[in-house]
């Protein structure tokens, strides 16, 4: 790790990208050589937004022009984060690989933020190592391992491979076998409505994450604030502001200490000019980084050194 990795750390990206999906080897070179032809349309004046419309394979954020939203690092793909880094404000990038397929990013904004008092050249980067290992990891897994030519039949491998492969029908199947195997959990239901939001199917995801709730609520083993947050984003979308900051309210009171809850409700929640509540968002993820760095800290004093 150097230097400018971890300058990397503290600061937020604003970006979007063209995905151009590889569901298996056959198209790797299809989908690779599509990526290039609209990379030199780019050059020749195709804007970023019409080429997002006419190319994308991301349904996600196709509507939204490719956007990715604010992230910081460790949110996105390492190859995404990595090629957004160097790129300067209103640049694109070339076709790069991931997992997924083919990419072009485009960097449109950056913001930098705040280093703790505390701050340490030496365990940043040992902080760093350990995650990028883990990412590179499940790199290998996605790409090198399933890419052979598995035949996935459980259940509950079964959803995430259709999903990333883009195989919707198959996908809910797994999912609903998933729910018909475990009744009582709400996991198999957030799973879904995510797929169908995915899918624009705005109706089909708010009753899958109403049948979450419920589950949810019975039982003390899940505390599931994405369940509220997601229903939250929903009710927005619908223009229902007082369904959705109830939500939200109940996402916040269930992930106070879930830095990652804390930050989707804090972008969630800008939208809908909530000065108030991100107020209280902002306290909650500074102390909770607090007590994160306070963690890593004696993690790394409690290491055996080498002699």
């Amino acid at each position: 790790m150097t230097d400018q990795d971890v300058e990397n750390k503290y600061s937020e990206l604003k970006g979007r990208h063209i995905l151009f999906i590889v569901d298996d080897i056959e198209n790797s070179s299809e989908k690779e050589e599509l990526a290039n032809l609209v990379y030199s349309k780019l050059q020749a004046g195709l804007s970023f937004s019409e080429a997002v419309r006419l190319y994308s394979d991301d349904k996600n954020n196709k509507k939204k022009d490719g956007d990715l939203g604010w992230f910081d690092q460790g949110t996105y793909v390492a190859e995404i984060e990595n090629t957004m880094y160097v790129l300067k404000k209103g640049e694109y990038s070339r076709p790069i690989r991931s997992q997924y397929g083919f990419h072009i990013v485009q960097l449109t904004d950056k913001r930098q933020l705040n280093k703790p008092v505390s701050f340490d050249l030496t365990t940043e980067k040992q902080k760093l190592l350990q995650s990028r290992q883990e990412q590179r990891l499940e790199y290998y897994v996605n790409t090198e391992i399933l890419k052979k030519g598995l035949l996935v039949q459980d259940p509950f491998f079964k959803a995430f491979y259709s999903k990333n492969k883009g195989q919707v029908l198959e996908a809910i199947s797994a999912y609903n076998q998933q729910i018909s195997r475990n009744p009582y959990s709400p996991v198999p239901h957030y799973l879904l409505a995510q797929l169908y939001v995915v899918d624009s199917k705005q109706e089909e995801a708010l009753q899958e994450l109403k049948r979450a709730e419920v589950k949810a609520e019975l039982s003390e083993e899940y505390v599931f604030p994405e369940v509220y947050v997601l229903m939250g984003t929903i009710y927005k979308n619908k223009k229902d502001k007082k369904s959705a900051l109830s939500k939200y309210d109940k996402a916040f009171e269930l992930g106070k200490d879930n830095l990652f809850i804390l930050k989707r409700l804090r972008e969630e929640l800008k939208d809908l000019n909530q000065s108030t509540r991100i107020k209280k968002i902002n306290q909650s993820i500074v102390e909770q980084e607090r007590i994160l760095e306070e963690s890593q800290n004696q993690k790394s004093q409690d290491q055996p050194t080498s002699s």
